[in-house]
């Protein structure tokens, strides 16, 4: 039963990120964190999530996922440095001035992290040939939507969904190494 959490995890983040933006009406929002900032009870929404499927989500991957897949230390250290800072971006969320950039800074650096995340769970042993051509594949977009993001103004304007498809993206890369 354990096995399935991480499925389960994540269609539960996708439909509550399908719910806010719903609620919220995000055109007018460029990032997720602005959306959000943009209530009390955004923000409120926002932390239950990261802390809470997160978490969760990280118990799984720890538990099981990284275990079943032959994961070494690197994974679980870069894991947890990344967690860390999920749940840092959450905190700090909405917050002026140095807060807001140590929530900058957080958000980045996760997001960044994803990538050799994604690389080591490409690596695995245990892990399909068709996972692994889809890691491989996920990674590479990551790194190209990242670069793209960071270096071209004009993208900027559609950073939401960019931060969508590349949180996502990492996603369905854990869900293939697990369940392909």
């Amino acid at each position: 039963m354990l096995q399935y959490l991480g499925l389960l995890l994540v269609v539960m983040s996708w439909l509550s990120g399908a719910f806010a933006y719903y609620k919220l009406r995000h055109d007018r929002y460029v990032t997720i964190s602005q959306s959000a900032a943009s209530s009390r009870q955004a923000s409120r929404f926002f932390i239950a999530i990261l802390v809470g499927y997160g978490g969760l989500f990280y118990l799984w991957l720890v538990g099981w996922f990284a275990p079943h897949l032959l994961l070494g230390n690197v994974f679980i250290i870069l894991l947890t440095t990344t967690i860390v800072l999920q749940f840092l971006t959450a905190v700090t969320l909405g917050r002026e001035g140095r807060q807001q950039q140590v929530h900058r800074l957080a958000a980045y650096a996760m997001a960044g992290l994803y990538i050799p995340l994604a690389v080591l769970i490409a690596s695995s042993p245990r892990i399909s040939d068709i996972a692994q051509h889809l890691a491989i594949i996920g990674a590479a977009y990551m790194i190209i939507s990242f670069l793209l993001v960071a270096l071209l103004k004009k993208i900027r304007g559609h950073y939401l969904l960019f931060e969508v498809l590349y949180i996502v993206t990492f996603q369905l890369i854990i869900l293939a190494a697990a369940y392909l």
